[in-house]
């Protein structure tokens, strides 16, 4: 595997394709880069996004990654509840 790349003038490095082929890395990946200024090195990560479909204690929950303020929840429950007690008052006679 190559060690070193060179970076032009527009200040862009191409990573060597077998770097990119074991990380499984494709254009328009995001990577992470860290900044070591006592070693002046450079780490440079993939940044994959979470998966949104996960098994968690036998169930399958989905996550956008993000978690939701504890206000935003609560008004999501209230309005689902409200939505719920209206078509049911709406189908009893």
């Amino acid at each position: 595997m190559e060690k070193f790349v060179t970076i032009d003038k527009a200040g862009r490095l191409e990573l060597p394709d077998a770097i990119c082929e074991a990380l499984q890395l494709a254009p328009g990946d995001k990577l992470e880069l860290e900044l070591d200024l006592t070693s002046g090195s450079v780490t440079i990560k993939p940044r994959r996004p979470k998966q949104s479909l996960q098994r968690e204690r036998r169930v399958w929950v989905y996550s956008t990654g993000e978690p939701l303020p504890a206000q935003e929840v609560r008004d999501a429950i209230l309005e689902t509840r409200d939505q719920r007690s209206r078509a049911h008052r709406s189908r009893v006679p």
